[in-house]
């Protein structure tokens, strides 16, 4: 077994905590391909250092980390790995949260989620690893980021399904993918993403404007997957049970009682959902 990982570094002030996790990989026959939108010299030093054999790429800062991933996979021998583990730095801005399965998530929290479900140990590893012996499991990532909402993806149907047309692909009506796009996948069923290159997709200044082609291949990869007769599986640790547990309570103790102020000024009382005081100030 033998796995490409790749890993875009856009946010260099992260790259402690990544190494920490990609500590998980020791023992594992891999190959570590890291992109960046500039140089920094201290930063490939200390990628060198960690794996001497890591293979640096500098490219034009377009499609967010899905861009430099397509790039990826034009550098490496599809026949030398048997999976690819898609990893990335991701903001961790505390004043964005993100709905996912009926929770709402800060930023913080769903990186977290994406990266300890793959790499939180050696163990965790292993247990990600293993799902393959099902010969019909195609791809694997977080439990908890696996969303089926229409939300996430309905008003980018039309766009999906153009980009399936060209790709000789029944168009879909509903999916369900990765949302933050971290998985481990086989290596061969990415093949059709070759069709893509980095110049098709849309420059980024690092600020996030939704419904790019990006985007549109962000939810491509799940479904491929599953219109090549693969599985997609999810995978958690007992920290994210607790995780789901905090997350339900608060749910809980929202719908009982709620005393907040709306972006307007006007205090707002909830109880048992249903609003019982609505005021300025």
């Amino acid at each position: 077994m033998k796995i490409a990982v790749h890993l875009h570094l856009y946010y260099f002030n992260q790259l402690p905590k990544v190494l920490s996790y990609l500590k998980s990989l020791e023992g594992i026959d891999y190959d570590l391909f890291v992109t960046m939108v500039q140089e920094n010299k201290d930063v490939e030093q200390q990628l060198k250092t960690f794996n001497p054999n890591t293979n640096i790429f500098v490219v034009e800062n377009r499609g967010y980390d899905i861009g430099p991933f397509i790039d990826f996979l034009h550098h490496i021998d599809f026949k030398k790995y048997d999976y690819v583990l898609k990893v990335h730095t991701k903001s961790e801005d505390k004043s964005v949260f993100v709905r996912l399965n009926g929770y709402s998530l800060s930023a913080k929290l769903w990186v977290f989620l994406l990266w300890n479900s793959l790499l939180g140990s050696k163990k965790q590893l292993d247990k990600a690893l293993s799902l393959f012996q099902d010969e019909k499991v195609g791809m694997v990532a977080s439990s908890l980021c696996i969303t089926k909402n229409k939300k996430n993806y309905n008003y980018l149907l039309p766009e999906i399904n153009n980009e399936l047309a060209k790709n000789g692909f029944n168009p879909v009506k509903k999916c369900s993918f990765v949302a933050g796009t971290m998985f481990l996948a086989r290596t061969q069923l990415l093949k059709l993403f070759l069709k893509y290159q980095l110049m098709d997709f849309e420059a980024t200044n690092g600020s996030v404007k939704d419904g790019a082609l990006a985007h549109v291949v962000e939810r491509m990869f799940s479904i491929l997957i599953l219109q090549q007769g693969y599985k997609i599986k999810g995978v958690c640790s007992h920290r994210h049970w607790v995780i789901v547990l905090q997350l339900f309570f608060k749910k809980i103790i929202r719908f009982l009682y709620q005393n907040k102020k709306s972006a307007n000024g006007k205090r707002i009382v909830k109880v048992f959902g249903f609003r019982i005081l609505k005021r300025r100030g």
